[in-house]
């Protein structure tokens, strides 16, 4: 990995998936990052991204305390059987990593963006940045 790359919010490549992240997702990490101190603690969670990226994209099964649904996709009824798609969050309190699976390119998630969030409620700000960046870079076809 160069320098210039981000630890976490990169390009994820395996056999199973391939794992995206929306424009300004790293920035997104970088400042949510800094509401968990000290800095070792930073290091835990970003550790722990690494493991449940490299995890999800091999294939490998993870346990519901590390993903969870959250909520519809609004306006994408038309692109699934049952309704508007879900999207879900990979967590590790008080962290989320918000992200969807790709209903137009087989086998890829993009990751919208991360969260520090030390309450269970979703925001209805979280769920209108998942849906944007949905239709901005997956609809589209970026």
């Amino acid at each position: 990995m160069s320098k210039k790359e981000h630890p976490v919010a990169r390009e994820w490549s395996g056999k199973a998936y391939a794992l995206k992240h929306c424009d300004k997702a790293d920035k997104s990490y970088d400042k949510e990052i800094q509401h968990v101190a000290p800095t070792r603690k930073q290091e835990k969670f970003e550790t722990f991204f690494k493991k449940t990226y490299d995890r999800v994209i091999k294939g490998q099964r993870l346990s519901s305390s590390t993903v969870a649904k959250e909520a519809a996709i609004k306006g994408t009824s038309g692109l699934s059987s049952n309704g508007d798609m879900s999207f879900y969050a990979f967590k590790k309190l008080p962290m989320r990593s918000y992200f969807w699976y790709s209903p137009f390119r087989d086998k890829l998630i993009f990751v919208s963006h991360y969260k520090f969030k030390n309450y269970q409620k979703l925001e209805s700000a979280d769920t209108e940045k998942v849906r944007n960046n949905f239709f901005l870079h997956d609809k589209k076809g970026s």
